[in-house]
């Protein structure tokens, strides 16, 4: 009999959810109410622009409405990309290879200067420029 895989949070197969995102989304409870009360959130919504809200959606920020639905879209493509490569290895009897923490934080710490290069020269290597 196959169990439901359980998921706590959205594992990165592609460059592009941390690179569009910039930083890693929090996922808020389904127990906190936010519409009731936002102080919770205060907390961390200075320190991303996509969260979670468990058993609800997903809510992206932006410095304009272009860049807040092109991390949405990024997020949910991620979403798709993990159902799909579970499917896929569940058929197969392995795992997906997920992007380590440290391949992620690399590619946060340059997110801004590859998706909005002043110059796209030598961007995750500034030193050798």
């Amino acid at each position: 009999m196959n169990m439901p895989v359980h998921f706590d949070r959205v594992q990165v197969l592609s460059l592009d959810m941390p690179f569009i995102l910039g930083k890693a989304p929090p996922y808020v409870s389904a127990s906190l109410d936010v519409e009731a009360d936002v102080a919770p959130v205060a907390g961390f919504i200075a320190d991303t622009n996509t969260v979670v809200l468990v058993g609800h959606g997903v809510t992206s920020l932006g410095r304009t409405l272009s860049e807040a639905y092109h991390r949405l879209n990024a997020f949910v493509s991620e979403v798709r990309r993990n159902i799909l490569a579970e499917q896929l290895a569940a058929l197969k009897g392995t795992r997906p290879a997920y992007r380590s923490d440290e391949e992620i934080e690399a590619m946060h710490r340059f997110a801004d200067a590859i998706i909005y290069p002043t110059r796209a020269e030598q961007v995750m290597h500034p030193d050798d420029a």
